[in-house]
């Protein structure tokens, strides 16, 4: 019983984790390749996404055109810790 509930538990983070990530990917947070290679390492201890982009066979954009209309939308009395700093 407790292995099954284990189970459960196990597969339901892994869920909520990706749906995060997709949601991530959908809104423009981030790219599909950052979000899913960033996770896989290899037997070098480095990252698919690492070795990717050092051999340069994938190309990152930094900063997202969603991101940068979100930055320029958003009020400085509006930033979550009241600072009205960026």
């Amino acid at each position: 019983m407790a292995l099954k509930r284990g189970e459960v538990a196990v597969w339901s983070i892994l869920r909520d984790w990706l749906k995060g990530q997709l949601t991530a990917i959908e809104v423009g947070m981030q790219s599909f390749e950052s979000a899913f290679l960033a996770q896989l390492t290899l037997p070098t201890g480095e990252t698919v996404m690492q070795r990717l982009v050092e051999s340069k066979q994938l190309m990152l954009q930094v900063t997202t055109d969603v991101w940068k209309e979100s930055q320029a939308a958003r009020r400085p009395s509006e930033r979550a810790d009241g600072s009205g700093r960026p």
